[in-house]
């Protein structure tokens, strides 16, 4: 089916042409709103709850001794924020994960897209307290994070658009989609959000998150379709009816499941293959991780006069180039020079490398805006990852095995806070680049294991074949396909 022959197909209800695209832009720009902000909110309250003095703490960076100190802080209070957030929705996520497939899909949307308000609302609140102590910001953690976060939200919808498209190609072409639109919506709110808080100040840019993400559950509940459920006819249909709701909601077989996906014995050397990629994808989580959450710290201390503004600039140019490289270099790569998902990984993890050791020694504002091309195709590497755990295992063991990739995912995170919130105010004084040349260096000790696990895959999955039915083929050359067809 060509997109001409769909778009007949679908024209007539928009409700099956247009589903969550929408919902992920604005809940996106909600997200990324506030991590710079909170990140700043964190700062400024440490500084006046410390030195009582707005002269300071408006200049902090004329204070070496008082940047100091309130740099530490700010990092050990968002590791307790980040943690407090990747425990509970690690938890929350490995029951809502079943709940869109024997319940309702739209339910695990609409809980992290609530979380999200209500965590705005602390922040918003707190901005015009600016005396309340520092703590009572780790409200926002605990109604995110038991609201399920950004994992959650992520599998729902992901697994939303698996049901509802028609065939593969639907599938992929709707993922790709979606994916595109994420990284759109994380850079137009990185760009912003400097500006906002500058200019407007934290009252409004918490305010414009919360509008954003009423914005996405409004739409949500009056817009999005839930699919009909469907279940295999075991002849226990009249027990099942008997169960509590609750007894549903909270079912651990699916965890179970999961974990087996990944210790079941495999042909050949796939389940070595299953491990590596996860190994892989874990560390580079953690990398990414660990350099997000010490970026705005260690840009304002390393970097003189360096603003908000520039940090949205930055941010967003990053998120946009990193969605080039996914949207744009990747398809003509797997198009043009067939390289296999391996060497899209190594690609990925060299360009990760160069953009983490420039950052690492970068004291200008034109250094640090380099980093973004350097990095531009790091993203190829968790694309690539995810296709070869795909190719790994059968097609209805799809969700076990990204249900325990996401958990992975989020655990990686908490790591990262862990790591690089202790390791970052240790080093700041001698190396305040260090964290970042470790990042380099755990990257380049995976660009090994990428390079052994590419002697073990599997002949198959290491050859392009034009079956239209495989998992083989890549998402955006199949994109690239309907797209010629359609201009033909």
């Amino acid at each position: 089916m060509t997109l001409r022959d769909w778009w007949r197909e679908h024209k007539h209800d928009l409700r099956t042409v247009i589903t969550v695209e929408p919902l992920t832009f604005l809940f996106t720009i909600s997200l990324f709103l506030t991590f710079p902000a909170s990140q700043a909110l964190y700062i400024q309250k440490l500084c006046l709850a410390k030195y009582k003095d707005d002269v300071i703490c408006n200049n902090l960076s004329a204070y070496h001794v008082q940047q100091d100190y309130v740099q530490t802080e700010t990092s050990r209070f968002f590791l307790y924020s980040i943690s407090v957030d990747t425990l509970l929705a690690m938890g929350s996520a490995l029951f809502m994960g079943s709940w869109g497939d024997k319940i309702n899909r739209k339910i695990p949307m609409i809980l992290p897209i609530t979380g999200q308000i209500l965590a705005n609302v602390n922040y918003f609140i707190n901005s015009f307290n600016p005396d309340w102590p520092v703590p009572m910001l780790l409200i926002s953690p605990v109604f995110a994070g038991t609201m399920g976060g950004f994992a959650t939200y992520l599998l729902s919808v992901f697994s939303y658009v698996s049901v509802v498209s028609q065939g593969a190609k639907e599938r992929i072409i709707r993922l790709s989609i979606t994916e595109g639109i994420l990284q759109l919506g994380a850079a137009v709110a990185l760009v912003i959000s400097g500006p906002l808080v500058e200019r407007l100040g934290f009252s409004v840019t918490f305010g414009v998150s919360v509008a954003s993400a009423t914005l996405s559950l409004l739409y949500t509940v009056f817009w999005i379709r839930d699919p009909a459920v469907k279940t295999k006819n075991t002849g226990d249909e009249g027990e099942e009816k008997k169960r509590s709701l609750c007894s549903k909601l909270f079912d651990c077989s699916h965890i179970i499941e999961s974990v087996k996906c990944y210790f079941k014995v495999r042909k050949g050397y796939r389940r070595f293959v299953l491990w590596s990629c996860l190994v892989i994808f874990m560390v580079i989580m953690v990398t990414l991780g660990g350099s997000f959450d010490i970026s705005l710290l260690f840009l304002r201390y390393s970097i003189p006069n360096w603003t908000l503004t520039l940090y949205g600039i930055y941010t967003g140019l990053k998120n946009a180039l990193q969605m080039l490289g996914l949207l744009v270099i990747l398809p003509l790569f797997k198009r043009f020079l067939a390289l296999e998902d391996t060497s899209l990984v190594i690609i990925g993890q060299v360009s990760s490398v160069l953009g983490q050791v420039l950052l690492a020694f970068s004291n200008t504002v034109w250094m640090v805006m380099l980093v973004p091309f350097a990095g531009m195709l790091s993203g190829l590497s968790s694309a690539a990852l995810r296709s070869i755990v795909a190719k790994m295992v059968g097609p209805d063991e799809q969700g076990k095995a990204f249900a325990f990739l996401g958990c992975a995912q989020a655990l990686s995170i908490l790591m990262a806070s862990l790591i690089f919130n202790n390791l970052y105010p240790a080093t700041l004084h001698f190396l305040p680049g260090l964290s970042y040349l470790i990042c380099a260096l755990f990257t380049v000790a995976v660009m090994a294991l990428t390079i052994v696990m590419r002697c073990y895959m599997p002949v198959e999955e290491t050859t392009n074949t034009q079956d239209d039915q495989t998992l083989d083929k890549s998402a955006l050359v199949m994109g690239i396909e309907e797209t010629e067809q359609y201009m033909a």
